[in-house]
Protein backbone atom coordinates (compact mmCIF):
# COMPACT_ATOMS: atom_id res chain seq x y z
CA UNK A 1 0.00 0.00 0.00
CA UNK A 2 1.20 3.68 -0.86
CA UNK A 3 0.66 6.41 1.30
CA UNK A 4 0.86 10.12 1.25
CA UNK A 5 -1.22 12.94 3.25
CA UNK A 6 -4.53 11.96 3.34
CA UNK A 7 -5.17 10.24 6.75
CA UNK A 8 -9.37 10.14 6.34
CA UNK A 9 -8.94 8.41 3.07
CA UNK A 10 -6.15 6.11 4.32
CA UNK A 11 -8.06 5.25 7.42
CA UNK A 12 -10.99 4.21 4.93
CA UNK A 13 -8.59 2.36 2.75
CA UNK A 14 -7.39 0.17 5.46
CA UNK A 15 -10.42 -0.21 7.39
CA UNK A 16 -12.74 -2.13 4.25
CA UNK A 17 -9.16 -3.97 3.68
CA UNK A 18 -9.57 -5.23 7.40
CA UNK A 19 -12.54 -6.52 6.44
CA UNK A 20 -11.66 -8.87 3.86
CA UNK A 21 -11.71 -12.76 4.05
CA UNK A 22 -7.80 -12.65 3.77
CA UNK A 23 -6.48 -10.08 5.89
CA UNK A 24 -5.99 -11.79 8.68
CA UNK A 25 -3.67 -14.24 6.31
CA UNK A 26 -1.91 -11.24 4.70
CA UNK A 27 1.42 -9.37 5.21
CA UNK A 28 0.54 -5.47 5.33
CA UNK A 29 3.45 -3.35 3.56
CA UNK A 30 3.45 0.19 3.62
CA UNK A 31 5.61 2.28 1.77
CA UNK A 32 4.61 6.29 2.92
CA UNK A 33 6.14 8.96 1.26
CA UNK A 34 7.50 12.12 3.17
CA UNK A 35 6.68 15.80 2.25
CA UNK A 36 6.54 17.77 -0.80
CA UNK A 37 7.18 21.36 1.39
CA UNK A 38 6.51 22.70 4.73
CA UNK A 39 2.68 22.81 4.24
CA UNK A 40 2.66 19.05 3.72
CA UNK A 41 4.43 17.87 6.48
CA UNK A 42 1.73 18.22 9.09
CA UNK A 43 -0.60 16.27 7.04
CA UNK A 44 2.28 13.79 5.93
CA UNK A 45 3.06 13.30 9.82
CA UNK A 46 -0.18 12.91 10.96
CA UNK A 47 -0.39 9.58 8.35
CA UNK A 48 3.10 8.24 9.49
CA UNK A 49 1.93 8.12 13.22
CA UNK A 50 -1.18 6.31 12.36
CA UNK A 51 0.25 3.64 10.21
CA UNK A 52 1.96 1.75 13.35
CA UNK A 53 -1.69 1.76 14.93
CA UNK A 54 -2.98 -0.61 12.22
CA UNK A 55 -3.95 -4.62 12.61
CA UNK A 56 -6.11 -7.12 11.83
CA UNK A 57 -3.33 -8.36 9.12
CA UNK A 58 -0.47 -11.12 9.36
CA UNK A 59 1.70 -8.29 10.16
CA UNK A 60 2.47 -4.97 9.11
CA UNK A 61 5.87 -3.80 7.50
CA UNK A 62 5.88 -0.02 7.61
CA UNK A 63 8.64 2.17 5.12
CA UNK A 64 7.82 5.69 6.14
CA UNK A 65 10.26 8.36 3.97
CA UNK A 66 11.32 11.83 5.42
CA UNK A 67 12.18 13.06 2.07
CA UNK A 68 9.86 13.40 -0.66
CA UNK A 69 10.21 10.90 -3.43
CA UNK A 70 7.19 11.53 -5.64
CA UNK A 71 4.78 8.83 -6.48
CA UNK A 72 5.83 6.94 -10.41
CA UNK A 73 9.05 6.55 -8.18
CA UNK A 74 7.73 5.50 -5.02
CA UNK A 75 5.50 2.94 -6.66
CA UNK A 76 8.38 1.77 -9.01
CA UNK A 77 11.32 1.20 -6.23
CA UNK A 78 8.10 -0.39 -3.59
CA UNK A 79 7.05 -2.03 -5.83
CA UNK A 80 10.27 -3.84 -7.13
CA UNK A 81 11.17 -4.47 -3.85
CA UNK A 82 8.32 -6.34 -2.69
CA UNK A 83 8.39 -8.13 -6.09
CA UNK A 84 12.15 -9.42 -5.49
CA UNK A 85 11.56 -10.61 -2.23
CA UNK A 86 7.91 -12.55 -2.67
CA UNK A 87 7.49 -12.34 -6.86
CA UNK A 88 3.99 -10.99 -6.20
CA UNK A 89 2.39 -8.39 -5.34
CA UNK A 90 -0.96 -6.72 -4.84
CA UNK A 91 -1.01 -2.94 -4.97
CA UNK A 92 -3.34 -0.36 -3.33
CA UNK A 93 -3.14 3.34 -2.66
CA UNK A 94 -4.08 5.01 0.13
CA UNK A 95 -7.60 5.72 -1.18
CA UNK A 96 -9.63 3.02 -2.42
CA UNK A 97 -12.33 0.84 -0.94
CA UNK A 98 -12.47 -2.93 -1.20
CA UNK A 99 -15.06 -5.42 -1.09
CA UNK A 100 -14.31 -7.96 1.48
CA UNK A 101 -13.57 -10.36 -1.39
CA UNK A 102 -10.51 -8.61 -3.19
CA UNK A 103 -7.82 -10.64 -1.61
CA UNK A 104 -9.84 -13.75 -2.73
CA UNK A 105 -10.28 -13.05 -6.04
CA UNK A 106 -6.62 -11.39 -6.36
CA UNK A 107 -4.58 -14.30 -5.00
CA UNK A 108 -6.91 -16.59 -6.73
CA UNK A 109 -6.26 -14.96 -9.46
CA UNK A 110 -2.53 -14.62 -9.31
CA UNK A 111 -2.34 -18.51 -8.83
CA UNK A 112 -4.97 -19.84 -12.01
CA UNK A 113 -2.49 -16.64 -14.62
CA UNK A 114 0.60 -17.30 -13.33
CA UNK A 115 1.59 -19.35 -16.24
CA UNK A 116 -0.27 -17.26 -19.02
CA UNK A 117 1.92 -14.50 -19.73
CA UNK A 118 -0.46 -13.15 -21.98
CA UNK A 119 -1.81 -11.78 -19.04
CA UNK A 120 0.38 -9.22 -17.46
CA UNK A 121 -1.66 -7.80 -14.71
CA UNK A 122 -4.94 -8.13 -12.94
CA UNK A 123 -7.29 -5.23 -11.43
CA UNK A 124 -9.75 -5.35 -9.02
CA UNK A 125 -11.30 -1.76 -10.61
CA UNK A 126 -13.69 -2.15 -13.95
CA UNK A 127 -14.26 0.69 -15.82
CA UNK A 128 -17.82 1.48 -16.23
CA UNK A 129 -18.08 1.43 -19.72
CA UNK A 130 -20.88 -0.98 -20.39
CA UNK A 131 -20.98 -5.17 -21.14
CA UNK A 132 -22.91 -6.80 -23.75
CA UNK A 133 -25.88 -8.26 -21.97
CA UNK A 134 -25.29 -11.73 -23.57
CA UNK A 135 -21.11 -11.63 -22.09
CA UNK A 136 -21.00 -14.97 -20.40
CA UNK A 137 -18.41 -14.56 -18.55
CA UNK A 138 -17.00 -13.21 -14.67
CA UNK A 139 -13.64 -12.06 -16.05
CA UNK A 140 -12.73 -9.85 -18.93
CA UNK A 141 -9.18 -8.76 -20.34
CA UNK A 142 -8.31 -5.43 -22.07
CA UNK A 143 -5.11 -3.87 -23.36
CA UNK A 144 -5.47 -1.10 -20.91
CA UNK A 145 -3.97 -1.64 -17.20
CA UNK A 146 -5.22 -0.24 -14.37
CA UNK A 147 -3.32 1.55 -11.15
CA UNK A 148 -6.28 1.27 -8.86
CA UNK A 149 -6.24 -1.50 -6.70
CA UNK A 150 -3.81 -4.26 -9.08
CA UNK A 151 -1.63 -7.43 -8.70
CA UNK A 152 1.02 -8.74 -11.30
CA UNK A 153 4.16 -11.00 -10.97
CA UNK A 154 7.51 -10.65 -10.58
CA UNK A 155 8.50 -12.01 -14.24
CA UNK A 156 5.99 -9.49 -15.99
CA UNK A 157 6.92 -6.34 -13.78
CA UNK A 158 10.84 -6.83 -14.93
CA UNK A 159 9.85 -6.25 -18.39
CA UNK A 160 8.45 -2.55 -17.78
CA UNK A 161 10.98 -0.17 -19.32
CA UNK A 162 10.90 2.28 -17.13
CA UNK A 163 13.61 4.29 -19.02
CA UNK A 164 11.36 4.35 -22.11
CA UNK A 165 14.43 4.00 -24.45
CA UNK A 166 12.43 3.61 -27.77
CA UNK A 167 10.10 6.23 -26.74
CA UNK A 168 11.85 8.51 -30.15
CA UNK A 169 11.05 5.32 -32.25
CA UNK A 170 7.30 5.41 -30.80
CA UNK A 171 6.62 9.17 -31.26
CA UNK A 172 7.65 9.32 -35.08
CA UNK A 173 5.35 6.18 -35.66
CA UNK A 174 2.05 6.81 -36.14
CA UNK A 175 0.85 3.19 -36.83
CA UNK A 176 2.24 2.13 -33.18
CA UNK A 177 0.57 5.31 -31.60
CA UNK A 178 -3.10 3.99 -33.16
CA UNK A 179 -2.28 0.38 -31.92
CA UNK A 180 -1.27 1.93 -28.30
CA UNK A 181 -4.59 3.71 -28.24
CA UNK A 182 -6.83 0.64 -28.90
CA UNK A 183 -6.70 0.76 -25.19
CA UNK A 184 -7.99 4.44 -24.95
CA UNK A 185 -6.92 7.32 -27.42
CA UNK A 186 -5.76 9.01 -24.55
CA UNK A 187 -2.71 6.87 -23.98
CA UNK A 188 -0.57 8.13 -26.49
CA UNK A 189 -0.78 11.65 -25.38
CA UNK A 190 -0.19 10.67 -21.31
CA UNK A 191 2.87 8.81 -23.06
CA UNK A 192 4.02 12.21 -24.10
CA UNK A 193 3.48 14.16 -21.41
CA UNK A 194 5.44 11.89 -19.06
CA UNK A 195 8.33 11.85 -21.02
CA UNK A 196 8.27 15.61 -21.51
CA UNK A 197 7.96 15.70 -17.93
CA UNK A 198 4.67 17.13 -17.65
CA UNK A 199 3.32 14.29 -15.59
CA UNK A 200 4.59 12.29 -12.95
CA UNK A 201 2.96 8.65 -13.97
CA UNK A 202 4.56 5.23 -13.83
CA UNK A 203 1.08 3.68 -14.95
CA UNK A 204 0.93 5.03 -18.33
CA UNK A 205 4.80 2.99 -18.52
CA UNK A 206 3.10 -0.07 -16.79
CA UNK A 207 0.40 -0.04 -19.70
CA UNK A 208 3.16 0.36 -22.34
CA UNK A 209 4.97 -2.19 -21.05
CA UNK A 210 1.55 -4.29 -22.15
CA UNK A 211 1.48 -2.92 -25.28
CA UNK A 212 4.73 -3.82 -26.56
CA UNK A 213 4.92 -7.16 -25.07
CA UNK A 214 1.14 -8.11 -26.87
CA UNK A 215 -0.08 -8.36 -23.12
CA UNK A 216 -3.42 -7.65 -21.61
CA UNK A 217 -4.78 -6.70 -18.17
CA UNK A 218 -7.54 -8.91 -16.44
CA UNK A 219 -10.58 -7.41 -14.94
CA UNK A 220 -13.49 -8.55 -13.02
CA UNK A 221 -17.06 -7.61 -14.68
CA UNK A 222 -17.92 -6.10 -11.43
CA UNK A 223 -15.52 -3.57 -9.77
CA UNK A 224 -13.71 -4.84 -6.17
CA UNK A 225 -12.46 -1.56 -5.61
CA UNK A 226 -13.74 1.82 -5.60
CA UNK A 227 -11.58 4.93 -5.74
CA UNK A 228 -13.15 7.81 -3.22
CA UNK A 229 -9.74 9.86 -3.99
CA UNK A 230 -11.96 11.47 -6.92
CA UNK A 231 -12.92 14.44 -4.57
CA UNK A 232 -10.16 17.08 -5.26
CA UNK A 233 -8.07 15.88 -2.41
CA UNK A 234 -5.48 14.35 -4.62
CA UNK A 235 -2.14 15.26 -5.77
CA UNK A 236 -2.56 13.86 -8.80
CA UNK A 237 -6.48 13.99 -9.52
CA UNK A 238 -9.91 16.26 -9.82
CA UNK A 239 -13.39 16.03 -8.37
CA UNK A 240 -14.93 13.37 -10.39
CA UNK A 241 -17.62 10.88 -10.55
CA UNK A 242 -17.22 9.67 -14.17
CA UNK A 243 -15.23 6.55 -12.57
CA UNK A 244 -17.89 5.14 -10.48
CA UNK A 245 -18.87 1.87 -10.99
CA UNK A 246 -20.61 -0.99 -9.74
CA UNK A 247 -18.93 -1.95 -6.50
CA UNK A 248 -19.79 -5.02 -4.59
CA UNK A 249 -18.77 -8.58 -3.54
CA UNK A 250 -19.79 -11.06 -5.94
CA UNK A 251 -18.30 -15.06 -6.65
CA UNK A 252 -16.41 -15.46 -9.84
CA UNK A 253 -15.14 -18.14 -12.14
CA UNK A 254 -11.87 -17.63 -14.18
CA UNK A 255 -11.56 -19.16 -17.76
CA UNK A 256 -8.31 -20.19 -19.58
CA UNK A 257 -9.79 -18.63 -22.88
CA UNK A 258 -9.83 -15.34 -22.69
CA UNK A 259 -9.24 -12.49 -25.38
CA UNK A 260 -10.22 -8.96 -25.85
CA UNK A 261 -13.70 -8.87 -27.34
CA UNK A 262 -14.49 -6.01 -30.04
CA UNK A 263 -17.15 -4.76 -28.66
CA UNK A 264 -15.27 -3.99 -24.82
CA UNK A 265 -12.66 -2.59 -26.89
CA UNK A 266 -15.07 -0.32 -28.63
CA UNK A 267 -16.63 0.95 -25.09
CA UNK A 268 -13.12 1.63 -23.76
CA UNK A 269 -12.43 3.70 -26.55
CA UNK A 270 -15.34 5.52 -26.11
CA UNK A 271 -15.17 5.74 -22.69
CA UNK A 272 -11.61 7.59 -23.02
CA UNK A 273 -12.34 9.22 -25.81
CA UNK A 274 -10.96 12.84 -26.25
CA UNK A 275 -13.19 16.17 -27.37
CA UNK A 276 -12.09 18.48 -29.93
CA UNK A 277 -10.96 21.10 -27.91
CA UNK A 278 -8.86 18.33 -26.53
CA UNK A 279 -7.19 17.20 -29.63
CA UNK A 280 -6.37 20.46 -30.86
CA UNK A 281 -4.27 20.87 -28.02
CA UNK A 282 -2.35 17.68 -28.00
CA UNK A 283 -1.78 18.17 -31.58
CA UNK A 284 -0.43 21.83 -31.25
CA UNK A 285 1.36 20.82 -28.12
CA UNK A 286 2.51 17.31 -28.21
CA UNK A 287 2.38 16.81 -32.32
CA UNK A 288 0.05 13.89 -31.96
CA UNK A 289 -3.43 13.52 -33.88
Amino acid sequence: MFAYNRLVHLQQTVAALQANHLAPQSKLIVYADGPKNAEEAAKVREVQAYLPQIEGFAGVEIHAKTQNQGLAHSVIAGVSEVMAKYGRAIVLEDDLLTTPDFLTFMNTALDYYAGDTRIFSLSGYRFPFPIPANYPHDVLVLPRASSWGWATWHNRWQKADWKMLDFENFKKNRALQKAFNAGGPDLSPMLCKQQKGWIDSWAIRWIYAHFKHQAWALYPTISKVRNIGNDGSGTHSHASRRFESDFREAPLQFISSLSPEPEMQHQLRKFFRRSFYRLCIDYFTLGLY
